[in-house]
Order: structure tokens, then sequence, then C-alpha cells
């Protein structure tokens, strides 16, 4: 999918003002982070080179590996 059919205005331009929508959290510092825009509630992955919209189910299967890891 093209970045301009991801999420919607508001959370692209974030990403492309250098901004991003809120930070639900970090899998691996400086590797992959998780975000969620507040206005069309996309999900976001964000790695070193790239954000890119991805499913609730990509979300929750990390978020389920990082509260393993935390235990």
């Amino acid at each position: 999918m093209e970045f301009d059919e991801q999420g919607c205005d508001v959370c692209r331009q974030q990403w492309l003002s250098g901004s991003h929508p809120r930070e639900l959290f970090t899998f691996a510092p400086g590797q992959v982070s998780f975000y969620q825009c507040d206005l069309c509630g996309a999900y976001w992955e964000e790695t070193d080179r790239y954000a890119v919209q991805v499913d609730q189910d990509r979300v929750q299967k990390f978020r389920e590996l990082l509260e393993g890891k935390t235990r």
C-alpha cells in the first residue's frame, strides 16, 4: 500500500513533519515502536527506516511479546 493510502491526512502529515501519532509502546528501543492516530484510529509501526500502517493484530502480537519479556 502506498504511503498516501495509509491512515488519514492528519497522521500522514504528522509523519512527514517529523512528528508522529500517539505512541503506544516501544518493543525494541531504536528498532521498532508502535503508534495510533487519535483521529482515524490507524495503527503505525516505525522502524529506523520507515513508518507503515499495520493492523491491530500485529500491534497486539508485539504487545504480548513485550509483556512476556517484562514478566
